[in-house]
């Protein structure tokens, strides 16, 4: 009987090599995606780069070129580069921007849409709207204006 070995391969890491390494040996830290841990981990994030998350994108594109760079590893990929100038095109943009006209969460959301809903021309109220006026009980040419109800 032959006993079941474990092999190793170079570009493979095990659960174990896995856990050990430091959040910032990942691409994508937070959830400890992409390792790049050496040329052939850089490699194979620049092959599956296009599933990362978008809003991981920009990052993780910047990691993968600061990690080729150490590696020696030429990044063809032009998507990747873009994405990694995406936020700076972005802060040079906002930078010359005024700052009440810089993108964030600085000013409170806008009061909900109000649709305008044209009054059904019949005597009997619009079964999603039971409790509305009929045709007969105000002028049929009027638009009122409501908010629809939730799960509508």
């Amino acid at each position: 009987m032959t006993t079941a070995t474990k092999h190793k391969t170079a570009d493979r890491l095990t659960a174990e090599e896995r856990h050990e390494l430091p959040d910032s040996a990942f691409g994508i830290p937070e959830t400890r995606e992409f390792p790049l841990v050496d040329a052939e981990h850089v490699r194979a994030a620049e092959a599956y780069f296009r599933y990362a998350p978008d809003n991981k994108k920009a990052a993780l594109a910047r990691r993968i070129l600061a990690k080729a760079a150490a590696y020696g590893v030429n990044v063809q990929s032009q998507v990747i580069r873009s994405w990694a100038e995406a936020k700076r095109r972005a802060e040079r943009r906002n930078a010359r921007r005024p700052e009440h006209e810089r993108p964030g969460l600085r000013f409170p959301r806008p009061p909900p849409i109000r649709i305008p809903v044209r009054i059904p021309r019949t005597d009997e109220p619009h079964r999603a709207f039971p409790a509305q006026k009929t045709a007969a009980e105000t002028d049929s040419a009027a638009a009122v204006v409501r908010t629809i109800p939730a799960g509508y």
